[in-house]
Formats: structure tokens, C-alpha cells, sequence
């Protein structure tokens, strides 16, 4: 009884004790450039489900030339209709939402929202984009239903439609050495949860180990 008491009183510092529905936290994941690997950014996504607030902070992290990172696309999935707010800083950014709508260069099909400098995921504004080593951050209010219920793994587990289908992907311009040509670039490695998540699956991993080992003894 003492042990278990111990133990909540250890969660309940840490900020887990309180029974409640579990909400995932942020994913962490790179972009990298579909012909030119020194295109690169690292993304943080998290999504709010008291706010229906999903945001993002893209950060630049190309190692060659001047490319500026001008816009970007993502999906939604099944009760979100809109966006009723959006916001970036700096300013200078829109956003799009188009269910299945966005085209983007490269047949990684068609996204559902998108940021864009530019008129459209084809072009974009150099000048407004994010530069190498800079962070840029994006908050999209969204509308529809059950917006509550979501997390952000299930904006990052909805693919574009069509082939090669992609949860995100990123729009460079001024690409080359002599700031010519344009580039995209879509998720290279497996997101990695925020820390306070791998904490929770350590707690129910040594949970699951502690129970094998009282089941061994009374065996």
C-alpha cells in the first residue's frame, strides 16, 4: 500500500497521475530533399485538442548554398473542415485548406492544408521563406468535429491520396549555388515522440516487467 502510494505521489510531480484520456504529444521528425540531400529541416508538430490548435516549428537546417524553405503541406484527418484562424511569425505567410485539394510537385499526391509565401505549393516567395538556420512558428485553429478526441499522431498518420503518398512535405526555392531552381522534400526517418512520452512508455514498460517477474515467483 506505502509503494503504491509512493508511486503516485512520484506521478503526480511528474504531471501524470490524474486519470485522464490519453493525449500523444509532440512529434519531432526531419524533411529531407528528394534529389539533393543537403535540403534538409526539422519539423515539431503538436496539436492542442482543448484549442483545436495544431502547430508547427519548422526549422532550416540545409548545409549548403542559400535556400529558403517556402512552404509546406499536411494532412487532416476525417471531421476537420477548416481553419478559422491562422498564424506565423514572422509575417508574410497564408495558409490553404483544399480537402485533397493541394497539388504539390513530384506525385506525392494531394494534401489537405498547406503554409505557402507563394499562390500556390509551385511557387513561393524566397524572401518571405524561412533562411538556413532560422525557426519559423505556425499555428493553424481548426474546425469541425470531434476535434477533441484527436492527437497530433492523427494528423501525422493521414497520407496525401494518390501515389507515393506522404504525411508532410516541404517547398525550397533558390536551391542552387547561384539561387536557381526549386526543390521538395518529405519525412526521412521515423518521428521521434516528445520526451514526456518515451517517460510514459518506460513507466508501462517496467510496469509489464514487474508483473512478469511476480508472475514467475508465484508460479
Amino acid at each position: 500500500m506505502r509503494k503504491s502510494i509512493a508511486l503516485f505521489a512520484f506521478l503526480t510531480v511528474l504531471g501524470f497521475a490524474a486519470p485522464r484520456a490519453a493525449v500523444a504529444g509532440p512529434i519531432s521528425f526531419n524533411v529531407v530533399g528528394i534529389t539533393d540531400p543537403t535540403l534538409t529541416a526539422s519539423i515539431l508538430m503538436n496539436y492542442d485538442p482543448l484549442l483545436a490548435l495544431l502547430s508547427f516549428n519548422v526549422t532550416n537546417t540545409s548545409t549548403q548554398y542559400n535556400p529558403a524553405l517556402t512552404g509546406f503541406a499536411f494532412n487532416a484527418p476525417a471531421g476537420v473542415t477548416g481553419i478559422s484562424n491562422f498564424t506565423s511569425s514572422p509575417t508574410g505567410w497564408k495558409y490553404s485548406f483544399s480537402s485533397n485539394g493541394i497539388n504539390t510537385p513530384g506525385q506525392f499526391g494531394y494534401f489537405d492544408a498547406a503554409a505557402l509565401t507563394g499562390p500556390n505549393f509551385n511557387g513561393g516567395k524566397p524572401n518571405l521563406g524561412i533562411a538556413i538556420g532560422q525557426t519559423v512558428n505556425f499555428g493553424f485553429t481548426l474546425t469541425g468535429s470531434n476535434l477533441a478526441s484527436l492527437n497530433t499522431a492523427s494528423f501525422y498518420n493521414v497520407l496525401s491520396s494518390g501515389q507515393n503518398s506522404q504525411p508532410f512535405i516541404a517547398r525550397f526555392q533558390r536551391v542552387g549555388e547561384f539561387g536557381q531552381g526549386s526543390n521538395v522534400a518529405i519525412p526521412g526517418a521515423t518521428p521521434v515522440p516528445e520526451p514526456t512520452s518515451l517517460v510514459l512508455t518506460g513507466i508501462a514498460l517496467a510496469g509489464l516487467a514487474a508483473k512478469r517477474r511476480r508472475s514467475k515467483r508465484s508460479a
